[in-house]
């Protein structure tokens, strides 16, 4: 017996084909009109976390899913005095737990110059997540980091903890059809990827991902995606997020009925969730 009760008129949650056109077009059009301050575009990738690509399919592993159910945005590596990540994914499978750590890039940025040499940008960039790998590399930074994004115990314990780092950067047709494409390969390392903003599309594995924030106090909401689903599957994942009912408000492609209504039912579940740890029994909505 389930001990916790579906709403019987929910308000229709938005479709993922009409939601990832709304995202393709959004980013289509900010490409299109050749923005170059990184700004805009860490501000698409934060209210559409869609746009990153899924774990497995880019890295292989991490295939169960983003712990908490959130991707983090401007992430802190304490301690370390060097340029920060713009975003983190926590994920795991049965083996291990996964950071991916995300550096975004101008689109205008060149990956090479006309002899093929990589561009000084490029350069500094990949050197970037080489810094960050040399702060994981200190061991009581890997504790530290992973009490401070509140890594459960229970997934850690039996799982390796490892990195992954991913760079968006340029765009396609500066290695297309040319020798750069894989001479840019060569420069990537077994842990990295290094990726075009052509290359993004919406990812439907990441349609019930919302964008979170951490601070001392926790996990906060920062943005919520108009796809998202509620439902014992996932309760005590986003209970432990904080300030989803202002994200909520913070969403402009949620419409006003769809916003009550998650505001009102997530109230339920985080109750529920802290109330009953047992029976996640499915993941029908609401």
């Amino acid at each position: 017996m389930h001990s916790y009760e579906m709403d019987p008129t929910p308000v229709p949650v938005m479709s993922w084909e009409q939601y990832a056109g709304i995202v393709q077009d959004r980013l289509n059009g900010l490409l299109s009109s050749q923005e170059c301050d990184e700004q805009p575009f860490q501000r698409l990738v934060e209210q559409h976390p869609c746009l990153l690509p899924w774990m497995y399919g880019t890295f292989g592993g991490g295939h169960h899913g983003l712990i908490y159910n959130a991707v983090i945005s401007q992430p802190r590596l304490t301690g370390l005095d060097a340029r920060q990540p713009d975003f983190l994914m926590l994920t795991r499978d049965t083996g291990s737990v996964y950071a991916v750590l995300i550096e975004i890039e101008s689109p205008c940025k060149k990956w090479f110059t006309k002899a093929g040499i990589p561009n000084a940008k490029f350069v500094q960039a990949m050197n970037q997540l080489r810094q960050w790998k040399a702060w994981f590399a200190h061991g009581e930074n890997t504790v530290r980091f992973l009490k401070e994004y509140e890594v459960p115990d229970e997934l850690i314990k039996y799982r390796a903890f490892e990195q992954r780092y991913l760079l968006i950067y340029g765009r396609r047709a500066d290695v297309e059809n040319s020798t750069y494409a894989a001479i840019r390969q060569q420069h990537q390392q077994f842990d990295e990827r290094f990726m075009s903003w052509d290359s993004l599309s919406p990812t439907p594995q990441l349609s019930d991902a919302l964008t979170a924030q951490v601070d001392k106090y926790g996990y906060h909401a920062v943005m919520i995606q108009p796809t998202i689903k509620l439902g014992p599957g996932m309760a005590a994942a986003y209970a432990h997020i904080k300030d989803k009912q202002k994200a909520v408000a913070n969403t402009r492609d949620i419409a006003p009925a769809r916003a009550k209504f998650l505001c009102r039912r997530w109230a339920y579940w985080d109750e529920w969730a802290n109330r009953d740890k047992e029976g996640f029994f499915g993941t029908d909505e609401e």
